[in-house]
């Protein structure tokens, strides 16, 4: 059975310099990377822009607010999803003083939030954010989120509806999530990781009816207790596992429904799963025994979207690409083999992935 190392096709989320800011030009607005803000070089420009207004001892809210998000952003961006120490005590220290000067404010409510994610104190945070500012953009993807945790289904179809309408988030990143539910089993349990996959997966499911079939399940938020005892309870047997990659490996176990990781999953699940994930496409299906996906994938390859500017997450159709293209030399389907070959060399010149697949050997010449 055709077989690739997942992790040596996997590259860092970090995007590439662009342009530089100077002090002087005026900051964009400060988006979010379910919005398209995933360049870490522009991140890091904005953030140098954002930071040196919030030095200003009378700097408003609104820019301290503005500053926080940038600079965690760009650490998120720069740091493959996870926020060293450093960063986190620099987002401390400027939410305390955004309490400081509003307390019980919106922005006061939304930057304890980021940082208390996903402990229980930020279920409290993201309360107080949204009584005092319910229909501010800002708050629609983590109250989408919040109604997935509590198994809201209204919930969930109302802030799906406002983030699709009104939160802005990137066309391209919709298809790559259009593509990840396209590459989950029909009546699977797919986990996702962030809220680049999360927000626009499950808006497109409860919004506009994108593979109702599946149960969306955000593995960041497994920490909570009532929240993976009751999905345990739906499609588990047995005890309740803890809230790490053994919790997808005994729940695929169980056998009730199939379960599938958005490739976005942390690098230490990555690590743990690694050889007992498959390709079904962007999605990766989780099997204890060993399993052949290149049936499932040959069908699902040429469903895809592949829009090549949804990020770093755009490179995790690769992978999926050069198993495909690997069983198709191998069995001699030289026709199949060629056409992919041709695809996977413009999909890599897209993103500027080429060389990495002539290192690993995926292209011969």
């Amino acid at each position: 059975m055709p077989r690739i190392l997942l992790l040596t096709l996997l590259i860092p989320l970090a995007g590439t310099a662009t342009r530089a800011q100077t002090q002087n030009e005026p900051a964009a607005p400060v988006n979010d990377a379910y919005q398209g803000a995933w360049d870490a070089g522009t991140l890091n420009q904005s953030n140098l822009f954002w930071n040196a207004r919030n030095s200003a001892v009378d700097a408003p809210v609104a820019t301290r607010f503005a500053t926080f998000r940038i600079t965690r952003n760009a650490s998120l961006a720069t740091n493959s999803g996870q926020l060293p120490e450093a960063d986190r005590r620099q987002l401390e220290s400027i939410a305390e003083d955004i309490e400081t000067a509003a307390p019980g404010s919106f922005e006061a409510g939304l930057a304890t939030y980021y940082l208390e994610f996903p402990a229980p104190a930020s279920h409290e945070a993201l309360a107080q954010a949204m009584t005092v500012g319910p229909d501010r953009p800002e708050v629609f993807g983590p109250a989408l989120g919040d109604a997935l945790r509590r198994g809201d289904a209204a919930g969930q179809q109302r802030w799906a509806k406002a983030l699709l309408d009104r939160g802005a988030p990137d066309p391209a990143l919709l298809d790559w999530a259009h593509d990840l539910l396209t590459s989950t089993a029909p009546n699977a349990v797919l986990l996702t990781a962030g809220e680049m996959d999360t927000y626009t997966a499950l808006a497109l499911q409860q919004a506009r009816g994108v593979r109702g079939d599946v149960q969306l399940v955000d593995l960041r938020m497994l920490g909570d207790r009532e929240y993976r005892e009751r999905l345990w309870k739906a499609y588990g047997k047995g005890a309740v596992p803890g809230d790490g990659p053994d919790y997808a490996r005994k729940l695929a176990a169980a056998g009730n429904r199939p379960v599938l990781l958005s490739p976005a999953l942390p690098t230490s699940w990555a690590k743990a799963l690694a050889r007992e994930l498959y390709p079904a496409g962007l999605a990766l299906r989780l099997s204890p025994t060993p399993y052949d996906p290149v049936p499932e994938l040959a069908a699902t390859w040429p469903k895809l979207r592949k829009n090549m500017r949804a990020g770093p997450l755009a490179r995790n159709y690769l992978p999926a690409g050069a198993l495909l293209l690997e069983h198709y030399r191998a069995t001699g389907q030289e026709e199949k083999a060629a056409a992919l070959e041709h695809e996977l060399r413009t999909l890599a010149t897209a993103i500027g992935a080429l060389p990495r697949l002539y290192e690993t050997g995926v292209l011969k010449h």
